[in-house]
C-alpha cells in the first residue's frame, strides 16, 4: 500500500501553519517531526499553546514489512485513525483503514 505523508509538520512551525496542515488533511491533529524523526502527535487546537506539553507518542509504530492486518489493526485502534510507518527511527508515512480497504478489494 502506498504511504501518504499525512498531516505532518516540523517541530516549531507557527500555530497557524500546523492548523492549516490539519485542515488540509481533514484531521484535527498533526504529527510532529524533528528532521526525519517522528516525535508524536498533538491536537491541532493545542499545537503551540502554552502548557500543551510534548507530542504524544503513537501507540503502535509499523515497519515497512508489517502485514496489512497489522496496519489495519493499528489504524482502527489508534486514536488518530492512522497506522504510522517508521524505519530505523525515520518517518516514512501513514496508512488509514480506508487506504488498506481499497488495497484489499482491488
Amino acid at each position: 500500500v502506498a504511504l501518504q505523508p499525512g498531516p505532518v509538520v516540523p517541530v516549531g512551525v507557527p500555530t497557524t501553519q500546523a492548523r492549516a496542515v490539519a485542515a488540509q488533511h481533514v484531521m484535527d491533529w498533526v504529527a510532529v517531526l524533528e528532521g526525519e524523526r517522528l516525535l508524536g502527535w498533538l491536537w491541532a487546537d493545542e499545537y503551540g499553546q502554552p502548557g500543551a506539553g510534548a507530542p504524544r507518542p503513537f501507540r503502535v509504530l509499523l515497519r515497512p514489512g508489517d502485514s496489512l492486518k497489522q496496519a489495519l489493526d493499528a489504524a482502527i485502534t489508534a486514536r488518530t485513525g492512522v497506522g504510522v510507518v517508521v524505519e530505523d527511527g525515520r518517518y516514512l508515512g501513514m496508512l488509514t483503514a480506508e487506504m488498506i480497504g481499497r488495497q484489499v478489494t482491488e
